[in-house]
């Protein structure tokens, strides 16, 4: 997640620079081997999907999306995703569509602001 958040060419905006400035701070940790093994366990999925076209399966997996993903599933948190809804016939792997898949909670920004008890 840091090398998409704070290394990508179209990340250099404040969130980048606030990133790396906490990289030496915790902020960044690398994966627990579980998390790790369940983050190859979600690529094979996705690599051996057929319904999904092979360029945006290649995507998905360069980035940080599948680490997300499977740092919910082993904490047993929500993922927070910009995708609203799920697509069971997408040809792109989404990623409500990736967590369906591997039960793993998962809602738009306005549902975490509903879960939060934000309003407006």
């Amino acid at each position: 997640m840091y090398q998409e958040v704070a290394e990508h060419e179209d990340h250099q905006d404040d969130v980048a620079l606030w990133v790396r400035n906490r990289k030496e701070f915790g902020l960044c940790i690398f994966p627990p081997a579980d998390v790790q093994r369940l983050e190859g366990v979600i690529l094979e999925w996705v690599y051996s999907n057929p319904q999904f076209d092979k360029p945006d399966t290649w995507n998905f997996g360069r980035g940080g999306d599948p680490w997300v993903i499977a740092h919910a599933r082993i904490g047993g948190e929500t993922v927070v995703t910009q995708e609203s809804a799920r697509h069971p016939n997408a040809r792109k792997p989404r990623v409500p569509d990736v967590c369906h898949h591997f039960d793993v909670d998962c809602v738009d920004v306005l549902g975490m602001f509903g879960r939060l008890g934000i309003t407006f």
